[in-house]
């Protein structure tokens, strides 16, 4: 770019025309350089150089500004994915691999999960191979935590059972409710009380499980298991319910 400019300004000075380039100030206000004049052959070689620096730096402009474009086109796409799956659209996964689309989007098995965007997603600490997603939940009584199994864990009565068994001293009646939609239904479990929030570990007062068993789509179960604080999870009864909604409105 910059020897053709030079070539093309030069050959215009020695057949005796007039050269002028435009140029950009700092301020970004074009400004027109004076006619070349005595030594036409420096002054055009000055002034190709001069242009064509100023057109490198446009070219940096062009990539920054592009690389900004991309980095709002990804926050779109991931709110478009969130904002299709809360419209009730279904879900862009059609197979049985679990799909990271952002931290408050999963998919897998053709279900597209929406958690509330507070939920921090981390690395997955469980041993089980078919834990493929987990959250630290947020609260001021204290963090809970949040863990998405994607596979077979057995049949899905035992899941449940397992469930209210870590539920030693339960506050009140443990609550089950059955959300049927097109393709996926849902089981959702919530208790209070005293939990064992790890297989085997002691007990805990004053928390809150909160479970789901996502079956249908022929591609086999799902579960998401929620245990904190009762104060921390009852902050997020509406995100509980909105992710229970994205769920069983995939495919639909």
């Amino acid at each position: 770019m910059k020897n053709t400019a030079t070539s093309v300004i030069l050959l215009l000075a020695a057949a005796g025309l007039s050269v002028s380039l435009v140029g950009c100030d700092q301020g970004g206000e074009k400004a027109d350089q004076p006619a070349a004049t005595g030594d036409t052959s420096n002054a055009a070689a000055t002034h190709a150089d001069d242009h064509a620096g100023h057109d490198h730096g446009d070219a940096d402009h062009d990539h920054d500004h592009d690389h900004a474009d991309d980095q709002a086109d990804a926050t779109h796409d991931h709110e478009d994915a969130a904002d299709h799956a809360a419209a009730g659209g279904g879900a862009r996964n059609s197979g049985n691999l679990p799909v990271n689309i952002g931290g408050a989007v999963f998919a897998a098995n053709g279900a597209l999960m929406v958690f509330p965007p507070t939920w921090e997603m981390v690395p997955v600490t469980s041993s089980l191979a078919t834990a493929k997603r987990q959250y630290t939940i947020p609260g001021d009584a204290g963090e809970g935590s949040a863990t998405v199994y994607v596979g077979s864990m057995g049949p899905p009565e035992m899941n449940i059972k397992r469930w209210t068994d870590q539920i030693v001293d339960p506050d009140e009646e443990i609550t089950r409710r059955q959300h049927v939609g097109p393709i996926f239904q849902v089981t959702e479990i919530i208790g209070h009380g005293s939990v064992a929030t790890t297989m085997g570990g002691a007990p805990e007062p004053d928390q809150t499980l909160m479970a789901l068993l996502i079956t249908g789509g022929g591609q086999g179960d799902m579960y998401v298991k929620a245990v904190g604080p009762r104060a921390t999870m009852e902050q997020y009864n509406d995100g509980w319910q909105q992710l229970i909604d994205s769920i069983i409105r995939s495919g639909g």
